[in-house]
C-alpha cells in the first residue's frame, strides 16, 4: 500500500459525507500579555494564522481560541474572529477587516475595582467559504476598552495559550 500525500481520495471525500481534509494550519502565542487603553475605537491583533486554498470551492474550518483571558476591575473589552486585517502581526493596530464572528461578546462591563470578571477561556468555531487561492489570513481581534489579560491564568509546566487552526475541506 503507498503512502499518498497532498491528495484526497476519492477527491470530494466519500460519497455522500462531503469532503476531506485537504491541509491544516495552525498558529499559537504562549506567555501572558496585555492590552490597555481607555478608547473604544483601539483595536489589537492577538494572533493571525495564514492558509492559501488549493480550490475557490473548498471551505475553510476554523477553530479560535483564548485560553486564560481576564479582565481586571470592570470596564468592557470584546474579541472578534477577522477576515484579512490590514495588521496580522501580534500586537499590531489594525483598522480594517471583516468580522467573522464574535469570540466574547462584551466581556466584563461591570464595574468594580478589585474585582476579577470574565476569567476564562473564549473561543469560536466558524466555517468559511472564502471563494479563492490566495493567502487568506484569519485573526483573533480584541478591543481593548480598558485592560484585558491573555494566556493570564494558566501558569507553570503547562501553560495554554491562544490558538487557531485551520481545516482546508474539500467542497
Amino acid at each position: 500500500m503507498a503512502l499518498r500525500t497532498d491528495k484526497i481520495y476519492p477527491l470530494s471525500g466519500e460519497a455522500g459525507n462531503g469532503g476531506g481534509i485537504i491541509q491544516v494550519k495552525f498558529a499559537h502565542r504562549e506567555g501572558a500579555f496585555s492590552f490597555s487603553s481607555n478608547s473604544s475605537t483601539t483595536y489589537k491583533t492577538v494572533l493571525t494564522c495564514s492558509i492559501t486554498p488549493q480550490s475557490s470551492s473548498n471551505k475553510i474550518f476554523i477553530h479560535a481560541s483564548g485560553d486564560g483571558v481576564a479582565n481586571r476591575g470592570g470596564g468592557e473589552w470584546e474579541a472578534w474572529l477577522g477576515l484579512n486585517a490590514n495588521a496580522t502581526a501580534n500586537n499590531a493596530d489594525p483598522t480594517s477587516w471583516t468580522t467573522l464572528a464574535m469570540m466574547t461578546g462584551l466581556g466584563s462591563w461591570m464595574g468594580g475595582s478589585s474585582e476579577q470578571y470574565s476569567i476564562g477561556t473564549y473561543g469560536v468555531n466558524y466555517l468559511h467559504h472564502p471563494n479563492t487561492t490566495s493567502n487568506t489570513n484569519y485573526s483573533i481581534i480584541c478591543n481593548r476598552k480598558t485592560a484585558v489579560y491573555w494566556n493570564n491564568e494558566f501558569t507553570g509546566s503547562n501553560p495554554r495559550g491562544t490558538t487557531i487552526t485551520l481545516w482546508e475541506v474539500a467542497s
